[in-house]
Formats: structure tokens, C-alpha cells, sequence
């Protein structure tokens, strides 16, 4: 069981390469809480890369760096944007913080010298997914939305899936419960979440 196995792992997840330097490059960004968000959603990617044969250090790359800009205000994040060429769309205006996994992919590739492109692209796409999004992507937006801190029920029932069914299965359950979620409460929907539901319903399972 994904839950039992998080539980029982220890700190080798620390010894793949530059995950020390990155854990702590988050510590001097991010709030304690967010920390403690990042390096569980690494665990859960760690373990996942793992099942799906996925390489674990991209896969904690990833993790651990997913949210490193998510404590930039909106302004700054929109200049960031525009420096590094990000497309803008309506709803970006509307909400800025959308685009953090997007400036933090330009980062990882200008900035912080990482040269694993699928993990800038699973950084890049992780708040919205898109379709086509490549198979870190997807577990990097699985572990987001399932990591056992956060407090919606939904997320066990992700990791139920998961176990019970198969990854694909609890990708299409995150990726629906999380736009359910979004109509929900009335928010801008980038067009990049339906379409990335949309797409997943369309494939076979794994």
C-alpha cells in the first residue's frame, strides 16, 4: 500500500543527486509548511517513479523544486514571466499564481542549471496539466494533489485508487476531482485543466 510504504521510507530519497542542494535552495524560499508540502510530494514521486520506471532522481528534482515559486508575490510573478518569455493567457491575469510552476521551469533551465528537461516540463505543467504531458508530469501532478498532508479527503481517495486500481486510474481522479473542485468554488479554470481531463479520458489505463 502507497500509504504504508511512504510511512516506512526513510531519507534515500536525500542521496539521489542535488537533492540536498535543492531541499535546501526551497528552505530559503518557501515557508515552513510548504517545505514540509514539497518533501512529502517528493516521497510519493519517489515511490511512483519507482512503480512506473520512471528515473528517481528526476523524479525528486521534480518534487522538491515543484513549488519554489510559489511564494512570489503576484506582481513579481508576472515580471517573471514576461522575462522569460512565458505565454500569458486571461486567466493568468486573473490569478498570477497559476503560472508559479511555469517560473519556476524557467528557473530550473536559466537559473538553477537543470538540464533534465522532463522534469522542467513536469515543473512547467504540474498546476494545470496539459494534454500530452509527459509521464513525470503526470505523477509530479498525482503526488501534488495526493501527498498524505493535505487535508481533503480526496487525496486518500487518490492513494486508495492508486493501490486498488492502477496509477492512470488515480491520475484521471485527481485531475477530476481537482477541476469538480475548482467549478466549486467559481474560479477561472485555465482551459489547459479541462483539456488535460479530457485527454486522460480518452487513454487506456496503466
Amino acid at each position: 500500500m502507497l500509504r504504508e510504504r511512504l510511512q516506512a521510507l526513510d531519507s534515500e530519497w536525500r542521496q539521489v543527486p542535488r537533492a540536498v542542494e535543492f531541499e535546501r535552495l526551497i528552505e530559503e524560499r518557501l515557508g515552513a509548511n510548504r517545505v514540509r508540502h514539497s518533501i512529502s510530494v517528493t516521497k510519493v514521486l519517489h515511490l511512483v517513479a519507482g512503480d512506473l520506471g520512471l528515473d528517481t532522481a528526476s523524479a525528486v528534482s521534480a518534487g522538491l523544486l515543484h513549488d519554489s515559486c510559489k511564494a512570489m508575490k503576484n506582481e513579481a510573478m508576472l515580471e517573471t514571466a514576461e522575462r522569460y518569455g512565458i505565454p500569458l493567457n486571461e486567466t493568468h491575469m486573473e490569478r498570477p499564481n497559476l503560472l508559479h510552476g511555469h517560473v519556476a521551469a524557467a528557473l530550473c533551465r536559466h537559473e538553477w542549471h537543470v538540464a533534465d528537461e522532463s522534469v522542467c516540463e513536469a515543473i512547467a505543467w504540474h498546476v494545470t496539466g496539459h494534454p500530452g504531458l509527459g509521464l513525470l508530469g503526470q505523477a509530479l501532478f498525482f503526488a501534488d494533489f495526493s501527498e498524505p498532508l493535505r487535508e481533503h479527503p480526496e487525496s486518500d481517495e487518490a492513494l486508495r485508487i492508486y493501490d486498488a486500481q492502477c496509477f492512470r486510474s488515480a491520475l484521471r481522479y485527481a485531475a477530476r476531482a481537482k477541476l469538480d473542485h475548482l467549478r466549486k468554488k467559481g474560479l477561472l479554470i485555465d482551459p489547459n485543466t479541462e483539456a488535460f481531463c479530457a485527454w486522460l479520458d480518452t487513454r487506456g489505463v496503466v
